[in-house]
């Protein structure tokens, strides 16, 4: 069906049929007239409007009706009203040799923005070679087309046994400390274009979080008296950070989501156009808050959350992080977490339980 909607809204190919989190997500488009909104573009006020699949219209993206109209069998994947989308779209020869070649996704973005887009995905290319990244196959003023990248979603614990769910975070994560050690940011500094002004530091995450704390109080106002409290106990640990001296690339949206793994061609990356310059501890924090909110969300096993914080904690080792750093910028992260969650009516409760976690003694 043309433009029709995906209740899976990450785009790499080898876990899109995980029920789980179809049923997870449908569960939250049935209750959340917010969420709904956020994955289609459109709210519905009961349960028997939801659809399964509807054409999707952003007057500010108007790449996404055309990708559409050109490309029936597209299935949006992610749409951000206003902001980007996502479409993936299924390879004339849908049982070709090459995994990656069986189909391909396509970002929209306002027109005029992919110039930007594409400038930072040069920025992120310390992480080509230690990652497999999607690689760009065409654009246009609103549009970019990437390859697929095959492999497993570090997200899904079904799809690894115990000894692959080890190995495979352990690679992803040294791939990652190769790909931000000392000297990765020299790549801004040599391009001469004054894009190695734009770090991000312990300011910016202070402004995100400040942000979020806001959408959160609007959408949660019976939690916002004490997600305030973790909020200022957050922010006195990011104003605590100094600058870093010799800043390092980093992703700076690094999660679960976004790492891939197969055994044959090794980890993978989604998403570099986030990357920055920045502290190091700032990427490792974040995927450290985010084992303990998949254990909370019961996503994870206490026991693959567990490993997933071993294997962090020995990377940040291995890459010299001062814990202090790595901490703080955790803090910070599960402090995000408990705001934007709060605008989800599926995990609202769960958002509420990790604020008193974190606000316990």
């Amino acid at each position: 069906m043309a433009g029709a909607v995906d209740p899976v809204r990450r785009f790499q190919p080898d876990w899109l049929a995980g029920i789980e989190r179809r049923l997870t997500l449908a569960e939250e488009l049935l209750t959340d007239p917010d969420r709904l909104r956020e994955v289609t573009g459109t709210a519905h006020s009961s349960a028997s409007a939801v659809p399964t699949a509807r054409a999707v219209e952003d007057s500010h993206l108007p790449g996404l009706a055309r990708v559409l109209a050109t490309r029936p069998d597209g299935v949006v994947v992610a749409h951000r009203p206003g902001r980007r989308a996502v479409v993936r779209v299924p390879a004339a020869d849908p049982i070709a040799a090459d995994p990656a070649a069986r189909e391909t996704y396509v970002k929209i973005v306002r027109p005029g923005r992919t110039t930007r887009l594409l400038r930072a995905i040069e920025r992120a290319a310390p992480f080509a070679g230690p990652f497999r990244t999607p690689a760009v196959l065409a654009h246009d003023e609103d549009t970019v087309t990437f390859a697929a990248v095959p492999g497993d979603c570090l997200h899904d614990p079904h799809a690894f046994d115990d000894d692959a769910w080890r190995t495979a975070w352990r690679a992803a994560l040294e791939a990652w400390r190769s790909a931000t050690a000392p000297g990765s940011g020299e790549v801004w500094a040599l391009r001469g274009d004054g894009e190695s002004s734009l770090l991000h530091g312990p300011g910016a995450e202070i402004g995100v979080l400040v942000t979020w704390r806001e959408r959160a109080a609007a959408a949660d106002p019976t939690g916002a008296a004490l997600r305030e409290q973790a909020v200022a106990v957050a922010l006195d640990r990011l104003r605590s950070l100094p600058l870093p001296a010799a800043p390092s690339v980093i992703h700076r949206d690094l999660h679960d989501k976004q790492l891939l793994w197969h055994p044959r061609l090794g980890p993978g990356l989604l998403d570099v156009d986030t990357a920055t310059l920045g502290d190091p501890a700032l990427d490792l924090g974040n995927l450290r808050a985010h084992a303990r909110w998949r254990e909370l969300q019961r996503v994870w096993s206490p026991s693959r959350a567990r490993v997933v914080r071993e294997e962090i904690d020995r990377c940040a080792r291995r890459a010299d992080l001062p814990t202090r750093h790595l901490a703080a910028y955790e803090t910070g992260t599960l402090t995000r977490l408990t705001c934007v969650y709060a605008e989800r009516g599926r995990w609202r409760e769960e958002a509420r339980e990790l604020t008193r976690q974190l606000l316990a003694p």
